[in-house]
């Protein structure tokens, strides 16, 4: 057989085209979950996890801005404001979840969550919200900035998300945060 012959060309289409097809129904079977994160107010890409049969089950919460997209995220705060910011709550687990999204505004010596513990700043308000199993929510909040809190420093808005679990709140270890500048309310 001579490379370049008509079987050779028509075998390297015919493994093509399996090879295509093959690829097609497990792009059909499969879901895929865009994950981002916002960091410095930044929406950053942050991964693509595959969640058809998956094992492992996860818990997922991203912030929005006001008008529920990506992007466009305020940068600069003032005592007192309020923000309305919008959240996407994923369940990717195999029932129903009781979810408790906690606002705190960090600060000064307040700390950051992390995987394992969530922040040391008060909590302002707290959100509720049920998602079915495999599905995700977004949910309109309402991030009040402390009146107490002096211009001119770096801040955090935290967004923690906690789970319902044979009835005690459970840290999840998931977290989303906005960086801001707070300024001095501009007197008229």
């Amino acid at each position: 057989m001579k490379i370049g012959s008509g079987e050779v060309l028509a075998f390297l289409v015919a493994l093509a085209t399996v090879a295509s097809l093959v690829a097609a129904v497990e792009i059909y079977r499969t879901d895929y979950l865009v994950i981002y994160s916002v960091e410095g107010g930044v929406p950053s890409f942050s991964g693509i996890r595959q969640v058809y049969n998956s094992p492992e089950e996860y818990l997922g919460i991203a912030l929005l801005n006001e008008r529920c997209v990506l992007g466009d995220y305020p940068e600069v705060v003032f005592p007192g404001e309020n923000l309305t910011l919008c959240i996407i709550v994923v369940n990717g687990r195999r029932e129903p979840s009781m979810l408790m999204i906690r606002y705190r505004f960090v600060y000064g010596n307040s700390t950051m969550p992390d995987e394992e513990r969530p922040s040391s700043a008060p909590v302002i308000s707290t959100v509720y919200d049920a998602v079915d199993s495999w599905s995700n929510d977004s949910v309109r909040v309402i991030a009040m900035i402390p009146g107490n809190v002096s211009g001119g420093q770096r801040a955090a808005l935290v967004f923690e998300l906690w789970y319902l679990s044979d009835g005690s709140w459970v840290y999840s270890g998931r977290y989303a945060s906005l960086a801001v500048e707070v300024r001095e309310v501009p007197l008229p």
